[in-house]
């Protein structure tokens, strides 16, 4: 009995590592299946949006530059020394008004001269014609005589021939030389007046030259005063009283000017448009802008003036803006901070703009289809709020991984759920 029970422990404790060996193997077929659904479980899940059809409406901020709206450095004409300096840095000066006064000896001898040319040249011509009226009543008297012999000839040869011996043939003959010798002194006055004529003519000219060349020399003693082109503002100023100044020669000179006045109850504000900010620029818009220097004060200009090109360097647009400083709160040479307006009358794509990778390669976006990563080549465009303007191989309704990365591969299955965290779904 003892022997049978000894035998029964023994078979219990042999078949003991078969049982739990076998019971592990249960645990482990069990533990299989936890892992399958671990594996389900561990497939990325993906925050998507949709691709967005809008236009383009937006502000960006974009520096500026102010300047005058008229900016003259005035030179002189004339070489000379500054007799009278009536302006300083800062002064105003109203349009026409006498700023600078020169002087120069030798002009003084100039004027001089022409003067006494002029009238030389106009006593002369009064002389010309006071000898050509005298020359003309010459002509007269002798055109005068000359008929009056050529009709005592006629009518004394008439009497001759009508009665035969009634009139001496010798007076005839006489009467005969005497008309040609009046229509003679008749061609001889003719000749005198138009010799006297032409020497009118020639006295004119001489006079009329003399009279431009005096002129002339008036104008250039006149540009020894300097006048302000416009109303405006002296803001620089290089010369002193007695100070030598002269004309600057050639084109495109680099010399210094006298005097500096700009216009600034009226300034420009320039602003380089970038290439992608430019579609929607109109002509008559009005822009606001501050200045760092007056704080968080605004302002606005009218948009007068576009380029209509772009600078090949900086890829960039000039447009200019008027602005009314009647204040003159505004000064030249601030840079203000512009709030620029950009439309776009077609509508575009828009994606957030942390769908886009770039990297050393290529700019895409990941689309999720049917679970199923897609990368699709795009190029972008303006920024609006988070959004960034795309173009390539989509349309609006597709939906894009919000926070895209190269990580994602094409190919591979994600679940995906919309960013609003209002919808979560799987993709098969």
């Amino acid at each position: 009995m003892k022997n049978r029970c000894g035998l029964e422990r023994m078979l219990v404790v042999l078949a003991l590592p078969w049982f739990v060996a076998s019971c592990g193997k249960v645990e482990v077929a069990s533990t299989g299946d936890k892992s399958n659904s671990a594996i389900t479980a561990q497939t990325p899940t993906v925050p998507v949006a949709a691709v967005q059809e809008k236009q383009l409406n937006k502000t960006s901020k974009l520096p500026g530059e102010l300047v005058a709206y008229r900016n003259v450095g005035l030179y002189p004409k004339v070489a000379g020394f500054v007799k009278w300096l009536g302006v300083d840095r800062g002064s105003i000066v109203k349009k026409g008004q006498l700023i600078v006064k020169l002087e120069a000896p030798e002009m003084v001898a100039q004027k001089n001269q022409a003067g006494q040319n002029a009238g030389a040249a106009e006593t002369g011509e009064i002389e010309s014609e006071r000898r050509w009226r005298a020359a003309k009543a010459q002509t007269i008297e002798a055109k005068a005589k000359q008929a009056s012999d050529v009709l005592t000839y006629q009518r004394m040869k008439e009497a001759s021939i009508a009665y035969p011996g009634a009139v001496v043939r010798n007076e005839v003959d006489i009467a005969e030389q005497t008309a040609a010798s009046s229509k003679a002194h008749a061609t001889a006055a003719q000749e005198l007046e138009s010799a006297a004529q032409a020497e009118v003519t020639s006295s004119k000219k001489r006079a009329h030259a003399a009279a431009n060349s005096a002129q002339g020399v008036r104008q250039m003693e006149e540009y020894l005063n300097i006048y302000a082109p416009f109303d405006g503002v002296i803001t620089e100023r290089n010369i002193d009283e007695g100070s030598f100044v002269s004309a600057p020669t050639g084109t495109g000179t680099t010399s210094t000017p006298m005097l500096r006045v700009q216009q600034v109850t009226a300034l420009r504000l320039v602003v380089a448009v970038p290439e992608s900010d430019t579609p929607g620029i109109i002509q008559g818009n009005i822009v606001k802008f501050s200045v760092p220097a007056l704080g968080k004060k605004t302002f606005d200009g009218t948009i007068k003036r576009i380029g209509h090109a772009l600078d090949m360097k900086t890829r960039t647009m000039p447009v200019e803006i008027d602005v009314l400083n009647a204040d003159g709160e505004l000064e030249p040479g601030m840079y203000p901070e512009v709030l620029w307006p950009t439309q776009k009358k077609l509508v575009s794509l828009f994606v957030p703009a942390s769908a886009v990778v770039t990297n050393t390669e290529r700019r895409f976006v990941v689309r999720v289809k049917d679970g199923i990563i897609d990368w699709v080549d795009v190029k972008t465009g303006a920024t609006m709020d988070d959004l960034i303007e795309v173009d390539g191989a989509l349309r609006a309704g597709d939906s894009v991984a919000v926070k895209a990365s190269d990580q994602l591969r094409s190919g591979s299955k994600v679940t995906t759920r919309l960013d609003t965290g209002e919808n979560t779904y799987n993709s098969n």
